[in-house]
């Protein structure tokens, strides 16, 4: 298991084994240590949680996922 340093927290990265590039929005949670609804607010334009620098999910075909990087550097500059 490795731990990527954000601030003083310490995150879990075990979930970057999960796909090439993309994570879902339960692997987003996970990573950032919240639960999915709050990742549903943070992208949901019009919620008074929406953050306009978290970055917006893409579709693969019927799926949401989130750009691994776009994810990673969000976390890094928060």
């Amino acid at each position: 298991v490795l731990v990527f340093p954000i601030g003083d927290r310490v995150m879990n990265t075990d979930v970057l084994q999960s796909g090439a590039g993309c994570w879902s929005l339960d692997e987003v949670a996970e990573f950032l240590a919240v639960s999915p609804s709050t990742i549903r607010r943070k992208i949901t334009h019009g919620s008074v949680y929406f953050d306009s620098t978290f970055p917006q999910p893409k579709r693969v075909g019927k799926l949401i996922r989130f750009i691994i990087a776009e994810i990673l550097e969000w976390a890094r500059n928060r």
